[in-house]
């Protein structure tokens, strides 16, 4: 349980990171375009893969939960 927590808190911690990554991108795109190109592509090619890995733990999450509530139900059944 407690490691559950501590993932979940990684995930949200490395989203924002992406995501101030992005924003930080965006500004230096708006101030500098020729200079930081390459570096805002990397910083998509970050922000896509996060995603994906959000992606991919919301999916194992969500098949975790229909477990336990199948376990939930059995167990109130019987």
């Amino acid at each position: 349980c407690l490691v559950r927590y501590w993932a979940s808190q990684l995930l949200f911690l490395s989203a924002g990171r992406s995501f101030l990554c992005m924003l930080v991108s965006q500004r230096l795109y708006q101030k500098q375009t020729l200079m930081i190109h390459q570096r805002s592509q990397a910083v998509s090619f970050f922000f896509s893969s996060s995603l994906y890995f959000t992606i991919i733990m919301v999916y194992k999450m969500f098949i975790l939960v229909i477990m336990v509530y199948k376990l939930y139900v059995k167990n109130y059944i019987v």
